[in-house]
């Protein structure tokens, strides 16, 4: 399966209206900065992980959006995002807040206790050969199960294969972790319900 870049892009641009909205209406900000990346100076945010500035109470939160067209109760964390040599999101941001959409649900995650689980206790249990295996296989998703602090959990690691409608391609690799697995190790974020 070939992941469209552009026409995720496209889909990334139609949710932008409903995620304006969410910020107006439920997180009552008062002033939303997006970065415009067809612009070299403000390209640098976008190396960085980070969409948007929200200011609320007269403070500025830097804002990482994710936005996903099925809610499967799991966090899709970029590992690379270009295998094996670009390390994606995960590893490269810099927000305070990611802000992961699905269709009825938001939820707001604190972006420094999830680097820190991640650093903590995820990155070791993730040998490079499962991603390598992955990259040579035709499949694009395998589950594997880990243990985190004695408790089991399934977790999927995937490939998105990457192409523009210019004709560049690349790989993508990174890996989905249950909400249930962040609540219990301290992971700090909300759930909201909003369509």
């Amino acid at each position: 399966m070939i992941h469209n870049f552009s026409q995720s892009k496209l889909y990334e641009n139609e949710q932008i209206k409903k995620a304006d909205k969410f910020y107006h209406d439920v997180l009552h900000v008062f002033d939303i900065k997006r970065f415009n990346y067809q612009l070299s100076e403000e390209r640098k945010m976008q190396l960085h992980d980070i969409d948007l500035l929200l200011t609320y109470q007269n403070k500025s939160y830097k804002v990482s959006e994710k936005f996903r067209s099925k809610d499967f109760g799991d966090l899709y964390l970029e590992i690379y995002s270009k295998y094996p040599k670009v390390s994606g999101w995960l590893n490269e941001g810099i927000s305070d807040y990611i802000m992961y959409f699905t269709p009825e649900k938001v939820y707001c995650i604190d972006d420094l206790s999830l680097k820190k689980f991640y650093k903590e206790n995820l990155i070791s249990l993730l040998p490079s050969f499962w991603f390598e295996n992955l990259k040579t296989s035709d499949r694009n998703i395998i589950s594997k199960k880990i243990y985190v602090n004695n408790i089991p959990y399934i977790i999927s690691i995937i490939k998105a294969l990457n192409e523009t409608s210019e004709g560049d391609n690349w790989i993508t690799m990174g890996i989905t972790i249950p909400f249930n697995m962040l609540k219990i190790n301290g992971v700090k974020f909300l759930k909201f319900s909003f369509q």
